[in-house]
């Protein structure tokens, strides 16, 4: 290739190497004289707006003796934290961060993870043991889990259907507000351990 190649981006828009050259440099320039904060703010609705998937940079590729290679020590640390993220994005990484210490808290942590990552709404017991198991953590009685996230107080867990009219039929659940904040609490307090 030549140095008058043209890349295509994911999106389908084609820039050569010079027109990325100076897309970079003039935002750097821009965000001279920010604050950390208002940098990261920036930088966060970029990547909102333009639905990036933030890569993840090492902060030794550039120099420290210009202004360019601290805006992109700013843009690293943003980088970092989405980079923890996404992280999350991966149920066995999610689940070792969470490390539940019931069965009540392994289906919990699933069932969230479900609700938070996938999208999933709702969700029945058969699906979290079948993750739970993928994970090496299967369940032996996934009922009386559920059962009991059901009934604790406040409920972390809530049944919204049940199909059939057995004791056995298949029930489908979904994670409340408290049970969402039970496992942030949870995700927060290991990543305060790893700082």
């Amino acid at each position: 290739m030549n140095e008058n190649s043209i890349l295509e981006s994911s999106n389908s828009q084609i820039t050569s190497p010079l027109q990325e050259i100076e897309a970079m440099t003039n935002i750097a320039k821009s965000l001279e004289g920010f604050g950390d904060d208002s940098v990261r703010r920036i930088v966060s609705w970029i990547i909102d707006a333009y639905k990036i998937k933030a890569p993840a940079f090492k902060a030794s590729a550039a120099s420290n003796t210009d202004t360019s290679s601290k805006v992109f020590d700013k843009v690293t640390s943003v980088s970092d934290k989405e980079e923890d993220e996404s992280e999350n994005n991966d149920i066995a990484i999610f689940y070792s961060k969470i490390s539940p210490s019931t069965d009540s808290e392994k289906a919990l942590t699933v069932g969230f993870w479900l609700q938070n990552y996938e999208g999933t709404d709702t969700f029945d017991s058969q699906r979290i043991n079948k993750e739970l198991k993928h994970l090496g953590h299967g369940v032996s009685n996934i009922t009386r889990a559920f059962n009991n996230l059901i009934s604790s107080k406040p409920q972390l867990v809530v049944q919204t259907r049940k199909s059939g009219t057995s004791k056995q039929a298949r029930k489908t659940y979904k994670v409340t507000n408290e049970g969402k904040n039970f496992i942030l609490r949870k995700l927060n307090n290991s990543n305060m351990d790893l700082h």
